[in-house]
């Protein structure tokens, strides 16, 4: 080039001709663009595939710009700082999913969206690229998850909500339900109590719909280990051991307890349930 044009940047295609009018930028042939960092803004690249567009100063990307990868997987819109990614901006894959929120020295960092391509939706906090902190991690089939990520996954204190109508409040380890927490069914059952890879396991206690109550302990989703079922309506009580959900012994001994009101001592008119009988069947060891 003649004397006092501007000098291509390193990367420019070897051996190309160049040509330059006034302060325009140079075009390199073929198809590669070349900006002087005094013009402002321009492309710049190997190839068109792999170029960016968008404004600079001091010689490095900085402003708005967008940048299309070599690979043709990715395509970054958004803000730049000393020549990297860093503000707001919007990653978008090729496969359709995309990230849409900050980045810090070009990396997916702070609060942001993402959608993957398979429907889930994650709205919160990133870390190094990942879902890591709090946010809300939306499924496809319209499960919706709020509260703590690690790494992305479900990790920590948090509330699923199912589509079936299921409500879970409390610990999750791995991306699975594990820990202490409480479930509400749909059906009005209620859990709360210990938990292992998504089912009732460990010590706990549970409320049905029918009134009737089981506290012991659980494996597997059912009664398993030391318990006792209250079954109100049938005025049964058991105290005992369950296997699958069944009691391994059969009642050997009946208490049968009766609870009146003090109308009924006096032998005055009532017709409150307090003066109905009520029984507990109490099931003991053979030999206790």
């Amino acid at each position: 080039m003649r004397k006092g044009t501007d000098v291509p940047r390193k990367g420019a295609l070897k051996n190309s001709k160049a040509r330059q009018v006034d302060n325009t930028p140079v075009v390199l042939t073929p198809g590669t663009f070349y900006t002087s960092p005094g013009l402002g803004i321009g492309k710049r690249g190997v190839d068109l595939l792999k170029c960016y567009q968008g404004e600079y100063a001091n010689d490095q990307r900085n402003g708005r710009g967008v940048y299309k990868y070599a690979n043709g997987y990715a395509t970054y819109e958004g803000e730049y700082k000393n020549g990297v990614k860093h503000g707001q901006g919007t990653l978008t894959f090729k496969d359709g999913s995309f990230y849409e929120g900050e980045f810090v020295d070009g990396e997916i960092q702070g609060r942001g969206t993402r959608r993957f391509n398979n429907g889930n939706r994650y709205v919160g906090d990133f870390e190094m690229g990942e879902m890591h902190g709090q946010g809300t991690l939306t499924f496809k089939n319209r499960d919706r998850y709020e509260g703590q990520m690690m790494r992305n996954k479900m990790h920590g204190e948090g509330i699923l909500y199912k589509e079936n109508g299921d409500v879970y409040r409390g610990e999750f380890h791995e991306h699975r339900i594990s820990g202490q927490g409480t479930m509400s069914y749909a059906n009005g059952d209620r859990y709360k109590g210990a938990w292992k890879d998504g089912k009732r396991c460990g010590k706990g206690m549970c409320k049905f719909a029918n009134n009737n109550r089981y506290s012991g302990f659980w494996e597997n989703d059912t009664f398993n280990g030391r318990g006792t079922l209250n079954i109100p309506k049938q005025g049964i009580w058991y105290d005992g051991q369950f296997v699958d959900g069944k009691p391994v012994q059969t009642p050997t001994k009946l208490n049968i307890f009766w609870w009146v009101c003090y109308r009924f001592v006096w032998d005055l008119p009532c017709n409150c349930l307090c003066c109905k009988a009520r029984q507990t069947v109490h099931a003991t060891r053979v030999g206790d």
